[in-house]
């Protein structure tokens, strides 16, 4: 069995060796110790992996992708997973719950009620939360502390499963596609879109 691989996607160089790199081009792979990851995020020293199968989080060492730490996942699909500076926020869209998680003690720390039936994707740009649904094609911005959604629009992907907030933009891929959207936040307005490479 093929074992799953962590692509790191280079937005913009990000040191002399990357100058010439693209948008979308990788810039490396790691084979996952995991079974099946839906999410990932980065803590600022590590990455972390939601994985379905096992129902955990995962944080791995990003030179040879070993484990360093495991936690359980509150829900029993996590989908989405992010990182606000303190804790692990997570998506589940078969409960139709947010939480946040300690990743220190594993200890849940809230739960929101989504304000669409399969929130996916969940992204932290500092201030609050953002999540896709891949049922109705929605993003939302949400308010962390009791999960009041603050603004709403379509999705430009017909199957939005993650989301991230980078460089003052959000991010959305679709799976179904196999692109990723770069969406301005404050006019929702799509300006790019990338196409995933297929084979890799």
């Amino acid at each position: 069995m093929r074992k799953p691989l962590l692509l790191l996607l280079v937005s913009f160089p990000l040191c002399c060796n990357l100058v010439f790199a693209a948008p979308g081009d990788i810039s490396k792979k790691i084979h996952l110790a995991c079974k099946h990851p839906t999410g990932v995020t980065w803590d600022g020293e590590n990455v972390w992996i939601a994985d379905r199968k096992t129902d955990r989080f995962i944080k791995i060492y990003t030179q040879d992708g070993s484990v360093k730490n495991a936690i359980e996942s509150p829900g029993y699909f996590p989908s989405g997973l992010s990182w606000d500076g303190e804790y692990l926020w997570s998506t589940d869209p078969a409960d139709g719950k947010i939480y946040a998680t300690d990743p220190e003690s594993g200890n849940t720390v809230r739960t929101l009620d989504s304000p669409t039936p399969s929130p996916t994707g969940i992204a932290w740009d500092g201030q609050n939360i953002w999540i896709c649904d891949n049922r109705i094609d929605k993003i939302l911005k949400i308010d962390p502390g009791d999960g009041t959604t603050i603004i709403s629009f379509p999705s430009p992907a017909t199957d939005p499963r993650g989301i991230a907030f980078g460089n003052g933009y959000l991010w959305c891929s679709d799976r179904i596609q196999d692109k990723i959207y770069m969406i301005q936040k404050l006019t929702k307005q799509f300006l790019n879109m990338f196409l995933l490479q297929k084979k890799l």
